[in-house]
């Protein structure tokens, strides 16, 4: 038997966060978080000091359509994968775009002779702009011949901290 000092346990009604329909008129307004970061952003465009960076290897053959098609499913999934934050009768909104929002993997050819920190370090120094690109980018590095199985393939991801 529970006395007033022992907490109930939770129910699944009360884990539950509801969702917000999307079909109404009106914009959702930022949170909190994200507009202390999109002021930080105003304030230093070139700011950096939220990217989050990774880099993954590849090893083998490459299905990149398969790959392009599971990243944009991803962020067809996430909302926030596809919200710019804007500012609307001054006020920050989260715009977010329907569909995959017009993500597109990027795909480049791996220059063998540079190093994979030298990318990592170029992707990490680019600085998003949230009112008008994604908060996430992706971009895949390969060798220019795709007949290799033992192929080496670089996924750098780079995610705002918006997200």
């Amino acid at each position: 038997m529970a006395d007033a000092t022992t907490p109930e346990a939770p129910t699944q009604d009360t884990l539950a966060i509801p969702a917000v329909p999307r079909t109404l008129a009106q914009d959702l307004p930022a949170s909190a978080g994200q507009r202390r970061l999109w002021l930080l952003q105003a304030r230093q465009p070139d700011l950096v000091a939220f990217n989050m960076v990774a880099g993954l290897r590849i090893t083998g053959r490459l299905d990149v359509p398969a790959l392009a098609a599971a990243c944009r499913a991803v962020v067809w999934r996430h909302e926030v994968l596809r919200t710019r934050l804007v500012m609307r009768a001054g006020v920050l909104v989260e715009d977010i775009l329907p569909g995959e929002g017009g993500f597109m993997l990027a795909c480049e050819t791996l220059d063998p002779a540079r190093p994979e920190d030298d990318v990592l370090a170029e992707e990490l120094n680019r600085p998003f702009r949230l009112e008008s690109e994604l908060p996430l980018r992706m971009r895949l590095l390969s060798p220019g011949s795709s007949d290799s199985t033992a192929a080496h393939h670089l996924l750098v991801v780079n995610v705002h901290h918006a997200a």
